[in-house]
């Protein structure tokens, strides 16, 4: 059967390097470099499985909301109830991402998420916790994440049903695997020839450091993905900077690199990179800036996001109308939408009488009429 390489990284940058890198130095048609993402993808097309793309997030929401409705069989609110009235959508990311860790830390083999055995000292509200996320799985049918819903059904699997063997190439030293991940790479790489040159060369070439040895950037560049990095003196190899705010901080960067192009004339724009947040915001601003400045921008990866305005503005009062300690800045970001039926400018004068008190926003209502006036009264 056919065998891929598959050169395990621990980020899309370094995958990057490595592609190309072997691209340059070593000839192979069964070879494939990038990241454990594109591990899991790799392996569920392998062995021909069906999509595991569900969303999460929505299942945890469902069972949450059956959940509430069946407690008034019971006492005792869940540790989230409360919470789940006033800030649905928040609540139930943070409770997804919580059940989702939970198990992702029990092993494989473990049927139910009971067998995790909690710390021994702990508090009555934490062990309450624990139980009601045992119960929202339950309720959930045992449901695991889509990663793990995709590991689960390919170490069930027989290997002859897959089209290709995987073998996974990784450096040990820069990975902290959780169990989930290492039975796949153990299930994959199960009577694999271990020891290959590619993998030596790959990682050879990614941890080749260019700054100058005991320097705060070699430690930087070596020691980055290292489990237990070695310290050091700091140095003036790595400088850090203080901005005020994002916006500073792209245009100081846009700054240093045409510094940088104007002293060395042999530096070319290519041998420059950043390395961004995963956030759009960042995304947009270097974009916006670095084409002010005559700088490319090749890679640079950005999505446009939609505010579904009617939406927000309905949570907004709902919020406003129910809770009874609504802060200052949840009315102004309801007197200030612009929905509101006034102008633009009347509704941030509006919201700007929020922070004044009380008597404020009761003198302004005096002075309103129509629909504006009826839904400033309801809050």
């Amino acid at each position: 059967m056919q065998i891929t390489q598959f050169v395990l990284c621990p980020d899309k940058s370094g995958a990057r390097f490595v592609r190309r890198y072997l691209a340059e130095h070593l000839s192979s048609i069964h070879l494939q470099v990038g990241t454990w993402v594109e591990l899991i993808n790799l392996t569920q097309s392998s062995f021909c499985l069906p999509d595991q793309s569900f969303d999460w997030v929505e299942m945890v929401r469902k069972a949450m909301q059956q959940l509430e409705i069946e407690r008034t069989k019971r006492s005792q609110p869940y540790t989230w109830s409360n919470s789940f009235k006033m800030a649905e959508e928040a609540v139930v990311e943070i409770i997804a991402a919580e059940l989702a860790e939970l198990l992702t830390a029990r092993k494989p083999s473990s049927k139910s998420i009971k067998q995790l055995k909690p710390f021994k000292k702990t508090t009555v509200r934490y062990q309450q916790r624990l139980n009601d996320l045992l119960t929202l799985h339950e309720k959930m049918e045992g449901q695991l994440p889509p990663d793990l819903a995709i590991i689960d059904q390919v170490i069930h699997t027989d290997k002859e049903f897959a089209i290709r063997d995987i073998q996974v190439l990784y450096d040990g030293k820069d990975f902290l695997f959780s169990a989930w991940q290492s039975t796949l790479i153990d299930y994959l790489n199960d009577g694999l020839t271990q020891k290959n040159k590619t993998v030596e060369l790959a990682f050879k070439a990614l941890k080749t450091a260019r700054g100058q040895k005991k320097t705060a950037l070699n430690q930087l560049q070596t020691q980055l993905f290292s489990i237990q990095p070695k310290r050091i003196k700091y140095d003036s190899s790595a400088q850090f900077l203080a901005v005020r705010d994002p916006l500073e901080e792209v245009e100081l960067l846009a700054y240093m690199i045409q510094h940088a192009l104007k002293s060395d004339k042999a530096l070319k724009t290519c041998e420059i990179a950043l390395l961004l947040p995963k956030n759009d915001y960042y995304s947009n601003l270097v974009r916006s800036v670095f084409t002010q400045a005559g700088l490319p921008t090749s890679g640079l990866v950005t999505k446009v996001g939609c505010r579904d305005l009617g939406k927000e503005l309905i949570y907004l009062f709902l919020f406003c109308r129910q809770s009874t300690a609504t802060p200052a800045m949840a009315y102004a970001a309801l007197l200030g939408s612009s929905l509101m039926p006034c102008s633009k400018s009347y509704a941030n004068k509006l919201a700007q009488t929020c922070f004044n008190g009380e008597n404020a926003i009761k003198q302004t209502v005096e002075h309103l009429d129509g629909v504006l006036k009826d839904i400033v009264e309801l809050i």
